[in-house]
């Protein structure tokens, strides 16, 4: 979910470095507006003296040739700086728009058709070919207390504590809930993705029903994806 937010967050950054509030504003709008595979507004920025902190007002980014299509934050961005590049990114609310994703040609083991029937595997299944897609060597912690995803334009999911770090060479997604839209029967809890550009682990935690606090898992489920780069990945799911 991050290359639109993270070549965003680099660059505003780095200006940060060079000026001051106003002229970091009108300097990192220019720089956006020259880029190619994006188009945003132009967030103003409050740099700390220490220019170690920046706190960017809300921004809205439409993406070319990605997974995603539009990324917004609708509340303002803490950003930690270190040496000329982003430490961490802060939000309480973001939104992320994604690209219709065809997934009848990922191969899946026979539990899939149990996670499919508790409505789980598609979202899942999805996310996990679009972020190997935009797998990166680094990144900073990236925190977004309320995530509300769409895909096609149509809502999909609000992902509550999402988190996205770096785990060794893996790229690290969590998330305490996530809140399928449409009323699913289920609730999805304690998800923890890690992928690269080839090969995925993702767990999560299905309660049947509404959450409550001291609940168990009715289901934990596993999920190990093989081959993701390639036109015929290979999935397979386990019920712990």
């Amino acid at each position: 979910m991050t290359v639109l937010l993270l070549c965003a967050i680099a660059l505003l950054g780095l200006v940060a470095y060079l000026a001051r509030d106003q002229l970091a504003t009108r300097v990192a709008g220019v720089v956006l507006d020259r880029k190619s595979n994006l188009r945003c507004s132009h967030p103003e920025l409050d740099v700390a003296p220490s220019l170690k902190t920046i706190v960017a007002a809300p921004v809205d980014c439409e993406v070319f040739a990605s997974p995603f299509t539009e990324f917004r934050t609708t509340t303002p961005m803490t950003i930690e700086l270190g040496a000329l590049r982003p430490r961490s990114i802060r939000v309480q609310r973001a939104e992320l728009d994604q690209r219709a994703r065809d997934i009848s040609h990922v191969d899946m083991d026979t539990t899939g058709d149990i996670a499919d029937a508790l409505g789980v595997i598609d979202s899942m299944v999805k996310n996990m070919l679009d972020s190997a897609a935009m797998y990166r060597k680094d990144m900073p912690y990236l925190l977004v207390d309320v995530l509300t995803t769409r895909r096609d334009n149509e809502l999909e999911s609000t992902m509550i504590r999402f988190r996205k770090s770096m785990d060794g060479p893996w790229n690290r997604t969590q998330a305490d809930r996530v809140i399928a839209a449409g009323g699913s029967p289920v609730t999805v809890a304690d998800m923890d993705m890690r992928v690269t550009e080839t090969r995925a682990r993702c767990r999560v935690d299905i309660y049947l029903g509404k959450r409550e606090a001291g609940d168990t898992p009715d289901i934990k489920l596993a999920m190990v994806a093989e081959h993701l780069n390639t036109k015929t990945p290979k999935l397979a799911l386990e019920i712990l």
